[in-house]
């Protein structure tokens, strides 16, 4: 089976401030607003306490530290957890051009997070994911499975559990998860309306009753404290500008003893040969974009200590990799990037800040189809994942 995609993402609003030369900026990151244009975003409670009674207790050793067995409780069916509620996204501006590679944010480290407005408020309108959801990228999410993605987390999971997944893209990772915790109630939420209903989908195919899915925003989940067993985010964190403020969210809404889940991927380890100068100035771009969006290329290395800042307790660290060697799965990985290169919102974002031309894109396209065709070729994504436990 061929590994592939990356979680989508969740974003937060800045109140707009004015540039010197009229372009608008968020308050507090002074970034130039880029991405979609607003539009109406239906948002949900994702949780009702007294629709659901949980007791949590401790589990014994088998179960691995810190994760919190369910008991007591009334299971029901997902779409019952919630009500919606119409709120207006942000007026968010399409893309600009960046005056200069210079004008890109310094690339954040383990200590750092980017500043939030004074009033605290996020959601999705300020963010803006490198990939999008061209094609090409959903078809690489859509090949994401719980075991190719999230095998760390398998043998924490306990049938009855209740789990948010958060940035679930087309609910692949999601739908898999739900059958491990069936009967308890699954819910993933993304900012992008169009690949939540390519995830509804996908689980009316799948046949299960417990996993629904709605728009929603990782920095302000509509869900009460203390309202889920698990929370799982995979390839999320690193789109994000403020990774320990969605992290801080998801403890909001974990049981005591709750386990978080997070994977992340790290572009600055990745590993390829044979060497081509192509691919080099691919990863080069793939940075200046990340960066100028406020996202974190490399995010892997940072994931530890992003949770411990969070305040989740019972840090562990554990890496995987995907490797693309065999002739299926390098076909399968430089196909996507072939086609990504030129024609995703990544290439897009590169050609609109000033880092790159259409001429230069597609000769990175050429590099990952000649890539493809090399027997000797192959391609190592590398990923560190983390499971920690909110306080009790």
């Amino acid at each position: 089976m061929v590994p592939g995609g990356y979680g989508g993402t969740t974003a937060h609003r800045r109140a707009g401030g004015q540039r010197g030369d009229g372009r608008v900026l968020c308050n507090g990151c002074s970034r130039t607003r880029s991405g979609p244009e607003g539009s109406s975003l239906q948002r949900y409670h994702l949780c009702a306490a007294d629709r659901l009674a949980v007791t949590a207790v401790p589990t014994g050793p088998e179960d691995g530290p810190g994760l919190a067995r369910t008991a007591s409780r009334s299971v029901a069916h997902p779409a019952s957890l919630w009500q919606p509620r119409v709120m207006s996204d942000s007026h968010a501006e399409p893309g600009e051009v960046a005056d200069d590679p210079a004008d890109a944010p310094a690339e954040r480290d383990a200590g750092t997070r980017h500043a939030s407005s004074a009033t605290g408020r996020r959601d999705a309108g300020c963010e803006v994911y490198t990939h999008g959801h061209h094609p090409s990228v959903v078809r690489g999410h859509s090949w994401r499975t719980a075991e190719n993605s999230a095998e760390y987390l398998l043998d924490h999971l306990r049938p009855g559990q209740r789990l948010l997944d958060l940035g679930c893209g087309p609910g692949t990772i999601t739908i898999d998860l739900a059958a491990r915790v069936a009967p308890g109630p699954v819910v993933g939420i993304d900012a992008a309306a169009g690949v939540i209903n390519t995830a509804t989908a996908n689980a009316a195919t799948s046949g299960l009753t417990n996993v629904v899915f709605a728009t929603g925003d990782g920095y302000s989940i509509d869900a009460a404290d203390a309202c889920f067993d698990v929370v799982h985010a995979h390839q999320v964190l690193q789109h994000l500008s403020d990774p320990i403020a969605a992290l801080e969210e998801a403890r909001r809404v974990l049981v005591p003893g709750g386990l978080l889940a997070v994977r992340e991927s790290d572009y600055g380890a990745f590993v390829w040969s044979p060497d081509d100068v192509r691919l080099d100035r691919w990863m080069q771009l793939y940075h200046h974009v990340t960066r100028r969006n406020g996202a974190q290329a490399d995010a892997g290395r940072w994931l530890p200590a992003w949770v411990r800042q969070a305040g989740f307790a019972d840090v562990r660290t554990t890496s995987s990799n995907w490797t693309f060697a065999d002739p299926d799965s390098r076909q399968w990985w430089g196909s996507q990037w072939q086609e990504r290169a030129t024609a995703s919102a990544f290439a897009e974002q590169a050609v609109a800040y000033g880092f790159s031309t259409e001429t230069e894109l597609a000769d990175i396209a050429a590099a990952f189809e000649q890539w493809a065709g090399d027997p000797d070729a192959m391609f190592v994504v590398v990923h560190v994942e983390v499971l920690a436990t909110a306080p009790s």
